[in-house]
């Protein structure tokens, strides 16, 4: 068997991530079509739906090993459960942000969607943009350092940097095309819980012992993406928080 050389394993890779970042933009190009047209029931429907599938990932991935959690350790049941409420509230909370009649609180959901997915894209953009801009010999002494090995080790400080500060420039663009009205801690509040639910779900993960969030032992349903849920952690997670601090305080 012929190894396989450095370039050819970058091309690999790069053929990789050009295809998830493809099918990336085409479910954000869904998403936003149905955000748009879709009626409101209809909208609140597929939220809906897709709180269910992810509480049917949290439930059934890698159930079968642990043979229905008997096998299963203290700190991965607490992980499966800690994702079941942020799954539950999050899904809820949009709801109820996306039928409010009150204009401030869709915008507020609108910024939380935009919010967060820019984040999740831009953190991964960022890594692969500083590696090829400044090379390896950069990236690994500086750009590609790992703060967050213990939940998530793939994930970098360039990575966290860029998701946070592209994100918090979407959340501006949304408000100011709506014509303001969101607070000014929203800017940094939104990117960073999204991050913070990304790493919630990592973290879960590496105790209930699998990469991609799946129904049982099958692949995740959205292939290089994962799971349902390793789309939507951070959005459920920044739905459950934001939403809570905008009808407390705004």
């Amino acid at each position: 068997m012929i190894a396989a050389t450095p370039v050819s394993m970058t091309h690999v890779r790069s053929r990789a991530f050009r295809n998830k970042v493809i099918q990336g933009l085409a479910l954000l190009a869904v998403v936003i079509t149905l955000l748009v047209f879709a009626p409101v029931w209809f909208v609140m429907a597929t939220i809906g739906i897709l709180g269910l599938i992810c509480l049917v990932e949290i439930t059934t991935t890698n159930v079968v090993t642990d043979f229905l959690w008997d096998d299963a350790s203290a700190r991965e049941i607490v992980a499966r459960f800690g994702m079941i409420i942020i799954t539950v509230c999050g899904s809820l909370m949009a709801c109820k942000l996306y039928a409010s009649e009150s204009q401030q609180m869709l915008l507020v959901f609108y910024a939380c969607f935009v919010g967060v997915t820019v984040t999740d894209g831009a953190a991964q953009l960022s890594g692969v943009f500083w590696y090829r801009v400044f090379g390896q010999r950069t990236s690994m002494a500086f750009g590609l350092i790992r703060p967050f090995k213990i939940t998530s080790p793939k994930k970098t400080i360039i990575g966290f940097i860029g998701g946070v500060l592209l994100g918090g420039v979407a959340v501006i663009i949304v408000n100011l095309v709506a014509g303001g009205g969101l607070p000014w801690w929203f800017t940094v509040a939104i990117p960073v819980c999204a991050v913070g639910g990304d790493l919630i779900a990592s973290y879960a993960k590496r105790k209930i012992g699998t990469k991609d969030f799946g129904i049982y032992t099958r692949k995740p349903l959205l292939g290089e993406h994962g799971g349902v849920l390793d789309r939507g952690d951070g959005h459920w997670f920044t739905f459950m928080v934001i939403g809570v601090l905008s009808f407390m305080f705004m």
